[in-house]
This record gives C-alpha cells, sequence and structure tokens, in this order.
C-alpha cells in the first residue's frame, strides 16, 4: 500500500472519542451510495446541525472545564446536546468516518487574541476540503473567519489526540499567547 493510502486510511480510524457503536445505522442513513461525497457531508453537517447548542462555558463554567473536550461522539448524541464547536467536530468525525469519508479533526488558535475553534477537513475525490460543522459551512474559510483568523494547532482524529485534549490544555495555549 502507498503512502497516500496509508495516510488516507489513518483518517477513516475512529479515535478515542470518535467511535460511532450504537450510531452506525443512523450514519449509514446518511450516505448517498450513487451521490457525490459532497452530498452525504451536506447530510452530516445537516444532522450535526440539529442537535440543540448549549453555552455551558457561560451558563455552568465548572461543568463546562470538566467536560471540555472529553465526549464522545455517542455520549453527545445521546444528549442530543452540542457544548461547543469541538463536540460538533466530533460528531461530523464520527458519522463522516463511519460512512467511509476521512476526516481530520482540526484544532486552531486565534491569531492576536484569545480563543480557539474547531473543524474538520474532509476527502473529497484527492483534495481535503475544509469544514465547519459549527454552522454547517462547506468549505470553510478559517482564515478570513468572522473571529479569526486561525492558526492551525493541530490536526488528529479527535480532540483526545489533539494539541488541546483538555481545559488545562486550553489554558496553557492562552498563557503563553498572551506572553508573545
Amino acid at each position: 500500500m502507498d503512502d497516500s493510502k496509508l495516510y488516507m486510511k489513518h483518517y477513516l480510524k475512529a479515535g478515542e472519542l470518535t467511535g460511532i457503536g450504537k450510531y452506525a445505522p443512523l450514519a449509514e442513513s446518511l450516505r448517498l451510495e450513487k451521490a457525490p461525497v459532497e452530498s452525504t457531508v451536506e447530510n452530516i453537517l445537516a444532522l450535526v446541525g440539529c442537535l440543540k447548542c448549549e453555552n455551558l462555558e457561560k451558563d455552568d463554567e465548572k461543568k463546562w472545564k470538566k467536560l471540555f473536550r472529553k465526549r464522545s461522539a455517542e455520549a453527545i448524541l445521546d444528549s442530543n446536546v452540542s457544548y461547543g464547536c469541538s463536540e460538533s467536530a466530533t460528531v461530523f468525525a464520527a458519522i463522516a468516518r463511519a460512512c467511509g469519508i476521512p476526516v481530520k479533526f482540526v484544532t486552531g488558535k486565534r491569531e492576536g487574541n484569545e480563543g480557539g475553534h474547531t473543524w474538520a477537513e474532509v476527502l473529497i475525490g484527492l483534495e481535503w476540503v475544509v469544514v465547519n460543522p459549527a454552522n454547517g459551512k462547506m468549505p470553510y474559510d478559517y482564515r478570513n473567519d468572522g473571529r479569526g483568523p486561525y492558526s492551525v494547532l493541530s490536526k488528529s482524529l479527535d480532540a483526545a489526540d489533539s494539541a488541546m485534549t483538555c481545559y488545562e490544555d486550553w489554558q496553557k495555549l492562552e498563557e503563553k499567547a498572551k506572553k508573545k
């Protein structure tokens, strides 16, 4: 197997938080066999968009710090609630991979300001296309986001192996950015 196929196969694997388990039939129902891959991606973005969004950071900061980048795709789908961009990207990655679409879980840091963002890249044909599961945009321009621009910190399987795996990692990155 050549390097490109190994690389592509890597981004089809479930990460620690992006296993789909009992939601495999849901993922299968979103996959459109004879349609372009973009159509399946749009279906997945629409499903993620149906999750109730709660600003746990504002409403219950203590709980948010504990859960930040810790909930699995299954737990998020069980609750039908997303606590932010990271969770939306987690669900998106899990379902897209279950549909046979390679996905990179991307963590970014806002340039010059506090804050971060998480989005995804999907392989369509031979090109990685940037998507924002938090707002359903495809393609998504993280360099020209209304809140950005963002610098990419990592591309991984999910939050468990990204540059920010927990609230403490985020705080360290924010402190480092303040010193610059």
